[in-house]
């Protein structure tokens, strides 16, 4: 609810947060183009530091899904439109898009957990329910999303982890790669630094396929992404990823699997 919202911003104001995010959904069921913009203006009139526009897109296991909801012609077209114009009005407005993250006043709002863990494949810790972790080199996993759960583990002195999977080095270079490219463009001279690898060498057909498909455009010292949509990124995984990787996550996605549910039917995925 607006109301509540604005309580939540204002009260982290007076407990002096220095950066504020906030997250907007564009193309959502009934949304129209007038409503959304009408929820930009409000919340830039909080002047909160970082802006994150997410297109609507439902996996299977949200409400929209569940109740039968279809993605109909203009869904599909507010969801591609509204961002775009969420990013001409943030950027009169002096925002600009911050590396690794999303539309921002300066760099220091940026989120740096995310952008960290791409640009130097930092390690984090997740706390909390359904918060994720990243142990560099070794693992990824995700904690429980039912808080009897979680709790009752924290009370056994056991951390509160329902899914975990070990990443090898070039689990970390795909990540790399894909996250990069949602952002526009992989560095290859800070893929190297990172990996002491050649990228073209690494992923010399991977890349192949994709400059054949014209998906992305191979210059001497970036990869550049020729995709309009950031949502879209997630078909590069379909490149780098092993086939044998990608089998497993189907049957694991549309597939109950008691190996990768919690209470709640939470999925934690690499």
């Amino acid at each position: 609810k607006k109301g509540s919202f604005l309580k939540c911003l204002r009260s982290a104001r007076r407990a002096g947060i220095e950066n504020i995010n906030v997250d907007l959904m564009a193309g959502l069921p009934g949304q129209s183009r007038a409503g959304f913009v009408s929820t930009l203006n409000e919340v830039l009139k909080m002047l909160p530091e970082m802006i994150h526009v997410h297109a609507f897109y439902p996996t299977s296991r949200t409400a929209f899904t569940a109740a039968g909801g279809k993605i109909d012609r203009r869904l599909a077209r507010n969801r591609e439109m509204f961002p775009r114009i969420a990013g001409a009005v943030l950027s009169r407005r002096g925002y600009r898009p911050i590396k690794f993250d999303a539309w921002g006043k300066n760099d220091s709002a940026r989120n740096i957990q995310l952008s960290d863990a791409i640009e130097h494949n930092s390690p984090f810790l997740g706390a909390g329910l359904g918060a994720a972790s990243h142990a560099t080199g070794h693992f990824r996993y995700a904690n429980r999303v039912d808080i009897n759960s979680y709790m009752g583990a924290l009370k056994k002195n056991k951390l509160p982890v329902f899914s975990c999977c070990r990443v090898t080095k070039k689990q970390e270079m795909i990540y790399f790669c894909t996250s990069s490219l949602r952002y526009g463009s992989i560095d290859k001279s800070a893929f190297y630094g990172l990996f002491r690898e050649d990228l073209n060498k690494v992923f010399r057909q991977e890349l192949a396929a994709l400059v054949s498909k014209g998906l992305i455009k191979d210059d001497p010292l970036f990869i550049y992404s020729r995709m309009n949509d950031m949502a879209d990124y997630t078909l590069y995984s379909k490149y780098f990823f092993e086939p044998r990787l990608l089998r497993k996550f189907r049957m694991e996605h549309y597939r109950d699997n008691s190996r990768l549910r919690d209470n709640n039917g939470g999925f934690f995925y690499f």
